[in-house]
């Protein structure tokens, strides 16, 4: 049986597909800061919006609101962060279900590789945080963590 939070998370990571978003061509090795700064800004906020479409508000007694967004233009890194809390005593168990090899597998070839961000080598980090500091899910997209879900 699958938990209610699987698809709406999946579907969270692939509101990654507010990469695309990302598909204003940029030369980021050539770009300017401020340019550097507006992608990041604009691509940030695009995920940041798509993945806030997605939340549970109680669905599966599963609470989730966004967090924080930020960006490194140095680093090449973009961060997101879902805030996750349960009616329950105890976290419900996902079985696996939502691990991030998975979540890498099913969003790296739709959203990820091909897209400009792949190609200027920046990061995407997306983690569902729970109360009291714990991590549920953690994805990283990135060219080394996407390569081996490239589609031959």
């Amino acid at each position: 049986m699958t938990h209610p939070f699987t698809a709406p998370c999946a579907l969270a990571l692939l509101a990654v597909t507010g990469l695309a978003a990302c598909k204003q061509a940029i030369d980021y090795d050539t770009a300017s800061d401020e340019e550097r700064t507006a992608y990041l800004d604009a691509t940030s906020q695009g995920l940041y919006d798509g993945i806030k479409k997605t939340l549970l508000h109680g669905r599966g007694d599963v609470y989730m609101k966004m967090g924080d967004r930020t960006f490194d233009i140095d680093r090449r890194r973009i961060e997101i962060r879902v805030d996750v809390s349960f009616s329950g005593d105890e976290p419900p168990a996902f079985n696996n279900l939502m691990s991030s090899s998975t979540v890498l597998k099913d969003v790296c070839p739709r959203t990820y590789l091909g897209t400009p961000l792949e190609a200027n080598d920046v990061k995407v980090h997306i983690r569902y945080a729970m109360e009291g500091g714990g991590t549920m899910l953690a994805a990283l997209l990135s060219p080394g963590t996407c390569a081996p879900y490239a589609k031959s």
